[in-house]
């Protein structure tokens, strides 16, 4: 009998051991949570780092931190920045939400020649940042040249992360006499009656195409909805993007297919 006491009690203590050693809580990156993540006290920060990168598909964390959720917005301290402390010494608690913050926004911006470069900024730099580093490699200058985001002009003042420029975000730098130009478009479409009908729009190269095609609709081109615009090779357009990054250009043709 004095045994199996001796192993009851054994069980009992590596059970309460066990709870003792590991550690369960969640990781958020971006809209994506992971649950229940259970690891040991003991493992180091090493550790956590290689599990972020395969649970996020990041390649790297050089400018990632890893924070509290409840953090504050601007808080820069990562509780990854000694890979040797253990997850017990930096403090990881039970049942408790971590998140991982890029510092970084990293996006493209298309040159006027239709080039497109990648840049790279904290996120809480001002956005003047990137009107200097566009200036200083020979981009043009500010008399001559407007960035837009979505066809609107981006502000030179603000955090990139106030004015919404994130990570995989595009820019376009336009010269500011190719947005206000206007494009003549022709389109094409058979009305109710069967009859062809040929009208021409005058749009900005940055118009959306969706406000495009409800312009066609209110002509009496059909639902903007179930609307397909081809040119004359047959390339299909839909509500995609501005009207640039279709490449209209002044005379093209368009017909309207309803799907």
């Amino acid at each position: 009998t004095n045994t199996t006491n001796t192993t009851i009690t054994n069980t009992d203590s590596n059970d309460h051991d066990l709870l003792d050693v590991t550690v369960t809580f969640s990781l958020k990156f971006e809209n994506k949570i992971v649950d229940g993540i259970v690891l040991s006290k003991k493992a180091k920060v090493k550790v956590l780092e290689q599990l972020l990168m395969t649970k996020f598909y990041l390649s790297s964390l050089k400018s990632h931190i890893l924070v509290l959720s409840t953090a504050p917005k601007t808080e820069r301290t990562s509780l990854l920045s000694n890979p040797e402390l253990t997850l017990f010494e930096i403090g990881i608690q039970e049942e408790t939400l971590y998140e991982v913050r890029a510092l970084n926004t990293v996006f493209k911006v298309t040159l006027p020649d239709e080039s497109v470069i990648t840049l790279d900024f904290d996120k809480l730099d001002d956005v003047s940042k990137l009107y200097e580093t566009l200036w200083s490699r020979g981009l043009g200058d500010e008399e001559n040249l407007v960035l837009l985001k979505e066809g609107n002009p981006v502000p030179n003042k603000g955090t990139f992360e106030e004015l919404g420029i994130i990570s995989g975000s595009f820019v376009d730098l336009k010269r500011k006499a190719d947005q206000n130009k206007i494009l003549k478009i022709t389109v094409k479409w058979k009305n109710k009656a069967g009859e062809q009908i040929e009208m021409v729009f005058e749009v900005p190269p940055h118009e959306q195409m969706w406000d495009f095609m409800r312009k066609i609709e209110k002509q009496g081109g059909g639902n903007s909805q179930r609307m397909s615009l081809f040119d004359e090779e047959g390339n299909e357009f839909d509500d995609e993007g501005t009207v640039s990054d279709c490449k209209f250009q002044d005379g093209t043709v368009l017909t309207v297919k309803i799907r």
